[in-house]
């Protein structure tokens, strides 16, 4: 049976990864404090009054909709996705460099 021959790659580097983490992490602490903030903000604007009219209050609802899809998930989401592809960016330097 015949052995394998490794590759010698010797330019590997934990920085990449450790700013991805270290982005994410602070991106999630700033999200939790932020909504913590926010909060009151989503009870004046999530209010259900009765009283209103439905066609002074439809930009409220359709402004609460649209944050309630943005905010917090949407925003992780798309960091997420940054972070993912500037890491793998960073991983294929190497290759372009050398052109293969």
């Amino acid at each position: 049976m015949k052995r394998r021959k490794f590759i010698e790659e010797t330019h590997a580097s934990v920085y990449p990864v450790l700013i991805y983490m270290f982005t994410l992490g602070i991106v999630s602490f700033l999200i939790l404090i932020l909504d913590e903030v926010y909060i009151p903000f989503y009870q004046i604007g999530a209010s259900t009054d009765t009283s209103i009219n439905k066609d002074i209050d439809a930009p409220r609802a359709t402004f609460m909709g649209f944050l309630d899809i943005l905010w917090p998930k949407g925003v992780m989401l798309i960091i997420f996705i940054i972070c993912d592809f500037a890491l793998i960016m960073e991983y294929q330097k190497e290759r372009y460099r050398s052109g293969g």
